[in-house]
């Protein structure tokens, strides 16, 4: 039992791509302390990309018995629970919540192109969204290759909905993550009847759509058991890790956009601020496939850590002495679907360093999600960027990003955009309502110095031009995004 006086606690979830973070904060928006763990990926050739449901909500309920052990919270109540994670993903489930699927296609996934299913054939002339119509794409595939889970399927939710359903036994979701399954139009509001006709997909499936801050269920005596948090203990409904990562960065045009830098990287904002309810769409300006997880793997290459990559990065110079990288290391989203784009590093002679390589890894993810975010940027005024993710922990990134976007980059207190989001619905929830950037606190601000953004036109026009000419040499054809 707690002692009186002691600081109540919103605990957010956030199960990314690579990694699940859980995090505990105060009702002032202070992160108290957090807990993390990895998330196997299962990377191959021909596109694929899987996660493992029933590992995430394993892990999921390790990290969290580990924060509330964490001393800094010294026995503090638990007000309410929310969670975030990644998108485009269907996690298909039975009666019981358990996954039906050993492995579901994350978003990066794109076998589905090598082999499409009438479904997906069916639907993905309604859905222009490159993001929407290849998360249907992936259901039909995962679908067609066992044709037995459709008898079995009793909820088909997004990935957060899914660790939220083994939380509270209540099947829900919010209008953010069912828009982006592409079977929901017009921002989300309802499922389509006649697109999931085409896509066969039962309605029944489906869950209910609530606000991102409205509550959806209790922590079930079970999932106490599992998890150590309270039972009773209110979980709301929560939203995708994008748009929460939107909310936690105070990313609201014209003021700021939020510049994410996570396993992908993600240029975007919401049109104004308001309740999460009644936000709207959001802006993508740009999205990429590979960011942090280029820097993963030059580290694993060189048997290094993510930090190490950054300090020897930054024992190079600007423009990496002439060695340009293009970050395609799992295919291409950006700018269009291509399964068959591939990293390259161009420019290699004898006297280049490991900094070197470090440098032109960093500098050409960034170039990459700024060549595949100018059109957007361009006709929209924003004053600031907001960094964020794993990214933002990286002095170099900052520095880079100002200088490259000609902008200023703010650094928040939390960089975990996507936790401090759902910590957010949940505290609107509580009726402890923070102003649209109230728990965005800056750390400190990184101006563009002039020199350097000149050097990094200089660099992007060397990456552009790079750019194009190898995209002629891919194999297959570029497929419209």
């Amino acid at each position: 039992m707690s002692r009186p006086g002691r600081a109540e606690l919103i605990i957010a979830i956030d199960q990314g791509t690579t990694s699940l973070k859980v995090a505990a904060f105060d009702l002032t928006g202070r992160l108290v302390t957090t807990a993390s763990a990895p998330a196997a990926v299962r990377l191959l050739g021909g596109g694929t990309m899987e996660g493992r449901p029933e590992q995430w909500w394993s892990d999921c309920a390790r990290t969290l018995r580990a924060l509330l052990a964490d001393p800094a919270l010294d026995g503090a109540p638990v007000r309410a629970v929310a969670v975030c994670g990644l998108m485009h993903t269907l996690v298909p489930a039975d009666a019981s919540g358990r996954a039906l699927a050993g492995a579901v296609p994350l978003w990066a996934d794109q076998r589905y192109l090598a082999e499409p299913s009438p479904a997906y054939a069916a639907v993905c002339d309604r859905i222009t969204g490159a993001s929407e119509n290849s998360c249907v794409g992936r259901l039909a595939w995962l679908l067609d290759r066992d044709p037995a889970l459709r008898s079995r399927v009793r909820h088909l939710l997004p990935v957060k909905d899914f660790l939220r359903l083994r939380l509270t036994g209540v099947p829900a979701t919010d209008h953010f993550e069912a828009g982006g399954t592409g079977l929901a139009p017009d921002g989300g509001a309802a499922w389509s009847p006649e697109l999931l006709a085409l896509a066969g997909v039962p309605a029944r499936w489906l869950p209910p759509i609530f606000p991102p801050d409205g509550p959806a269920g209790e922590v079930t005596a079970a999932a106490a058991a599992a998890t150590g948090l309270p039972a009773g203990t209110p979980v709301v409904t929560g939203t995708s890790d994008w748009h929460a990562a939107l909310i936690g960065s105070g990313a609201f045009l014209p003021d700021r956009a939020s510049l994410y830098l996570g396993t992908a990287g993600v240029l975007g904002a919401f049109r104004s601020a308001g309740a999460p309810g009644g936000l709207g769409a959001a802006v993508c300006l740009g999205a990429v496939t590979s960011t942090g997880s280029a820097l993963d793997w030059l580290a694993q290459a060189l048997g290094a850590d993510g930090g190490a990559i950054a300090e020897l990065a930054g024992r190079s110079e600007p423009g990496a002495r002439g060695l340009i990288f293009l970050p395609h290391l799992m295919g291409e989203r950006g700018d269009a679907v291509r399964p068959d784009a591939t990293g390259t590093l161009t420019g290699l002679r004898l006297t280049h360093q490991p900094c070197d390589l470090a440098r032109a890894v960093v500098e050409g993810t960034a170039l990459w999600l700024r060549a595949v975010a100018a059109p957007a940027m361009d006709r929209e005024r924003i004053d600031a960027l907001v960094i964020g993710g794993g990214g933002a922990r990286q002095p170099l990134n900052a520095t880079i990003a100002a200088a490259v976007y000609r902008r200023p980059v703010i650094v928040p207190e939390v960089t975990e955009a996507g936790a401090l989001g759902a910590a957010v619905l949940a505290a609107r929830s509580l009726g402890v309502v923070p102003e649209d950037t109230g728990w965005v606190r800056t750390r400190r601000v990184e101006e563009p110095a002039g020199w350097l953004a000149d050097k990094y036109a200089e660099v992007f026009d060397t990456f552009a031009r790079t750019e194009r000419a190898l995209r002629a040499l891919e194999a297959g054809p570029v497929r419209p995004g």
